[in-house]
């Protein structure tokens, strides 16, 4: 099953740094969309003459060798790949639509919540307080 991953490779990086990169990925994972671009940015061609990396998703993800670029690609996709550890639950029943145009529009409306009555203050008697000696 295809993942929503784009991968693109700059073609001057392959030629310098990451075709085995390439060619493993394609083997191990050949639904995925990869394109190969004549350059991949002008602000990426210091990163694309230095060390191998690719885009993934319009983010760049770059190792020092071939073999770290490929270990950071493959475990990526074994995560999006992986079992969920935790199940999630079933989504909720949908609310019926039926039941609210049934209702006419009067009784749609909130009624009025009745108000709450002040609660009664507590009188105070004048001999109740403690005095200070």
């Amino acid at each position: 099953m295809a993942s929503s991953v784009k991968w693109v490779f700059c073609k001057q990086n392959l030629e310098k740094h990451s075709q085995r990169v390439y060619d493993a990925l394609l083997s191990k994972y050949p639904e995925e969309k990869v394109d190969i671009k004549d350059c991949a940015g002008a602000d990426l061609c210091s990163l694309c003459m230095d060390v191998p990396f690719v885009l993934r998703n319009g983010s760049i993800v770059h190792a020092k060798d071939e073999r770290d670029l490929y270990f950071k690609i493959d475990s990526s996709m074994q995560f999006l790949s992986r079992e969920r550890l935790v199940p999630l639950p079933p989504a909720p029943p949908a609310a019926e639509k039926d039941a609210a145009a049934d209702k006419p529009a009067a009784a749609a409306k909130p009624a009025a919540a009745p108000k709450a009555e002040a609660a009664p203050k507590a009188e105070t008697k004048a001999d109740d307080t403690p005095k200070l000696d």
